[in-house]
């Protein structure tokens, strides 16, 4: 079991920035997923780059963008949905 230190959250928030996750709640949600698999899975002596870079892409198909184009779909279908009651 990993410990996580300030340093590779920022490392996580900036790299998820960098995928195109700009959505607050989004990205601060994801960063806790990421982060409770890295504190879970993570041995010891793995590296933490390299473990990060095995783990991403288990949160999209394609690429980590399309769960923040997901999300503003879902965000704007809500409202729709909403304003049409």
């Amino acid at each position: 079991m990993g410990k996580i230190t300030n340093e590779q959250v920022d490392f996580i928030l900036t790299d998820f920035e960098k995928h195109g996750i700009v959505l607050e709640d989004l990205r601060d949600n994801l960063l806790d997923h990421m982060c409770c698999i890295i504190e879970n899975e993570m041995e010891e002596n793995d590296n933490f780059y390299r473990f990060y870079e095995r783990v991403l892409p288990r949160f999209f198909k394609d690429n980590l963008q399309e769960i923040q184009t997901e999300t503003e779909n879902l965000l704007r279908f809500k409202n729709f949905y909403t304003m049409k009651k």
